[in-house]
């Protein structure tokens, strides 16, 4: 069906409007779209924007006296950024590949609404993601700033959550013990990578493992490790917990940088 200039500029529109707002809740006073959104921009809720769930995040697990660098927060809010303007083009790009293709009025309007139904299924599990992966880069920066007094340059770390019938795979996989579930597996930082994991190849990655995951990282100190319940606790001075948990295993090498999350993949519950 051959739309008029006019009607593809109306629902260019349409998508563009949504994922500006979305972005301009989401990015606050880091938000550099169209000017008609920087008053929605402005007035962001500090409980879901990026920057106030890194904060929130960042001095509820370090205290009120955690540092948190301004470098991080824009280049997190300058990430978030240029993955939904890919999302709104792809989106915008779906829509008219639909209408082309649609036979008269009353296929388009199924079309669109098909169309349209997956978009707020994405958009939802896009919000999930990203306000995750704010909380996921406090936890590290909080982590790195622990560290770097006591004169660890990679700590030791693990991330906590639940196994139960929610667990998925992937997240007992990567973040449980092979052999009692109920510890968390142990890595060092450097192991850690950017990007997202997939089902088919799993790696540790600083971002959520999937919308919606329930995992949060910790640094395991010096003298410190966990019992067959899964505790963290004292162990002894002189006690390496990933010395023990680890010994004979080889060290995980990231392919990617540590910080730059790349957001090709996502994987869902």
């Amino acid at each position: 069906m051959d739309l008029t200039p006019g009607q593809r500029k109306a629902l260019e529109k349409v998508l563009s409007d949504l994922y500006d707002e979305l972005q301009a809740n989401l990015l606050g006073r880091f938000f550099k779209g169209p000017q008609v959104w920087v008053e929605v921009a402005r007035s962001a809720s500090p409980s879901r924007s990026i920057e106030g769930l890194f904060r929130y995040a960042l001095k509820m697990m370090y205290g009120p006296g955690a540092d948190v660098p301004e470098d991080r927060l824009r280049q997190l809010a300058t990430i978030t950024s240029n993955y939904m303007d890919a999302e709104k083009l792809k989106a915008i790009n779906k829509v008219l590949a639909e209408a082309d293709q649609a036979k008269d009025a009353k296929d388009l309007r199924g079309r669109l609404e098909e169309v349209i139904e997956e978009m707020t299924s994405k958009v939802h599990q896009l919000v999930a993601t990203e306000t995750r992966n704010a909380s996921n880069f406090a936890e590290r920066e909080g982590i790195m700033q622990v560290a770097a007094p006591m004169g660890i340059d990679d700590p030791t770390v693990a991330r906590l959550g639940p196994h139960d019938a929610k667990t998925c795979r992937t997240c007992l996989k990567l973040w449980h013990d092979d052999k009692n579930p109920m510890i968390p597996k142990i890595y060092k930082s450097s192991e850690i990578q950017g990007g997202y994991s997939t089902h088919k190849d799993p790696k540790p990655t600083w971002n959520a493992t999937h919308p919606h995951c329930r995992h949060v990282w910790i640094m395991v100190a010096p003298n410190y490790g966990f019992d067959d319940t899964g505790r963290l606790k004292f162990m002894g001075f002189g006690h390496d917990e990933f010395k023990t948990r680890r010994k004979g295993l080889k060290k995980f090498e990231p392919a990617e940088p540590c910080w730059e999350p790349d957001h090709d993949h996502h994987v869902t519950a």
